[in-house]
């Protein structure tokens, strides 16, 4: 399972959040409301993987 979130440039808003199985044959879109664990900086892409 991965998770991936995509900021806007300079606004630290999110642009689009997908996550995704290991197979990647399940995609959905996941509400911002359920990452406000994460803590990612303005501009970012990052990616969090639980193997």
């Amino acid at each position: 399972y991965a998770l991936r979130v995509t900021l806007k440039d300079g606004t630290g808003e999110l642009q689009s959040v997908t996550a995704f199985d290991e197979t990647a044959e399940n995609i959905m879109g996941v509400k911002a409301e359920d990452l406000q664990f994460l803590s990612i900086d303005d501009g970012a892409t990052t990616e969090i993987a639980d193997q």
